[in-house]
């Protein structure tokens, strides 16, 4: 199976994604799609039909032949079809986040064998699946592992900082990307209008703030009312996700338990917070006064994307594309350095 091949059958995996976000009932995937979202739920409720869809709407703009041609040529190299096997560790904290790094590791040539996440059994071997349908030489580049075998070439692994520090240790013999925990944080200035406010809610609560490219925390003018973030959130339907809820009311509880202050807005809480990270439900926010110097004092080591002012438009933090690889480490470039 050479390049041609592999990018034919991405692009045409492509369409079949568009099929079901279009609800075409006569694609012969359309039923594999809804049993796998609906298996996915039953397994992991916080993988609703809702963003399962957002996360397969990014997957289908970018899987066309012209996208993936002009991002494999911006590395000059062959691609010529490879015999190592690099493992994937899953994370599973959102639906379909190991897809890129399959996808750069099988568009490369090389096989995969993939650790699936037990919050997340399903999606992936879904469009894994039909991956193999289309192409059928696929069968023999792709498997799943309950445990990488010992004799792997390569991994890629993603996790909490405990499972960061326990795979490189294991792998530490081996070319190996492994990542712990990141989030995301915004600068706000008071002047954004309702549009950017709103993208801002995308950009927190999408997949219920579970991805590392969700803003965990806002930061905001010394003087900043949060009535005009409080008058946007009718807009929020995160309550209707029952395991959303059940966090909302619990964390409200312990703070009130706890005696922290925090502001109510009706579907998440704002916590005045240092910590970069927030439990699902809960925005940290900091004020400050000059942003640069503020942002000097944050750990950019735990920090994904920053959104708002000269960083990332509002809502876009997870509009992802090829070349926006997770912790900034460029993975093509890794298949082609080490192996």
């Amino acid at each position: 199976m050479n390049l041609d091949d592999r990018i034919k059958a991405f692009h045409e995996l492509g369409d079949v994604v568009f099929d079901f976000l279009k609800e075409n009932t006569n694609s012969k995937y359309f039923d594999l799609f809804n049993v796998a979202c609906l298996n996915s739920f039953n397994n992991n409720g916080f993988f609703d039909k809702r963003n399962i869809l957002l996360s397969l709407k990014n997957i289908y703009i970018n899987l066309n032949d012209k996208s993936i041609l002009s991002f494999l040529e911006s590395y000059d190299h062959g691609f010529e079809n490879k015999t190592q096997n690099i493992g994937v560790i899953s994370a599973g904290n959102i639906p379909f986040v190991e897809f890129y790094d399959i996808f750069y590791i099988l568009i490369s040539g090389f096989n995969v064998d993939i650790k699936l996440s037990a919050k997340n059994l399903f999606l992936p071997k879904l469009i894994l699946d039909i991956l193999m349908l289309i192409e059928p030489r696929f069968k023999y580049k792709i498997n799943y592992s309950d445990n990488l075998p010992e004799r792997i070439d390569g991994v890629i692994a993603s996790g909490s900082d405990l499972s960061f520090n326990l795979f490189k240790k294991k792998y530490k013999n081996i070319p190996n990307i492994i990542r712990g925990n990141k989030t995301s944080i915004s600068f706000l200035n008071g002047e954004e209008n309702f549009s950017d406010l709103s993208g801002l809610f995308t950009d927190m609560f999408s997949y219920y703030g579970l991805g590392c490219r969700n803003v965990n925390k806002i930061y905001v003018p010394f003087d900043y009312s949060f009535e005009h973030i409080i008058n946007k959130v009718e807009e929020l339907n995160v309550l209707e996700n029952k395991f959303y809820k059940d966090n909302y009311i619990y964390n409200k509880s312990l703070l009130v338990m706890l005696g922290v202050e925090f502001i109510d807005c009706d579907s998440f809480l704002l916590v005045n917070s240092q910590e970069l990270f927030s439990p699902v439900s809960v925005i940290n926010y900091e004020r400050y006064v000059n942003q640069k110097e503020t942002l000097k004092s944050v750990d950019l080591k735990k920090i994904q994307c920053i959104v708002g002012f000269d960083n990332l438009k509002f809502g876009s933090s997870q509009c992802t594309g090829f070349f926006d690889y997770p912790d900034g480490l460029d993975v093509m470039r890794f298949l082609i350095d080490n192996f």
